[in-house]
């Protein structure tokens, strides 16, 4: 229930030259900067499928997937 109510309901907005943006809701990702953020980062792209005709290239919290 914790780590449900860490990821629910999450929200942004972009505030550029005195202007703000409309709320914008977060449909999926792990927070950034959290100490949490590595594990959750982990827990959600280890199911990642590939096959032998796919590499799956990691950085940071950056995926690449490239399939022939």
């Amino acid at each position: 229930m914790i780590i449900k109510s860490f990821l629910s309901n999450r929200s942004f907005a972009v505030l550029y030259e005195n202007e703000l943006s409309q709320i914008h809701y977060i449909k999926a990702s792990a927070p950034q900067g959290s100490i949490l953020a590595p594990t959750l980062y982990n827990i959600f792209t280890s199911d990642i499928p590939h096959s032998e005709n796919t590499t799956l290239a990691t950085f940071a919290n950056n995926k690449g997937i490239i399939s022939t």
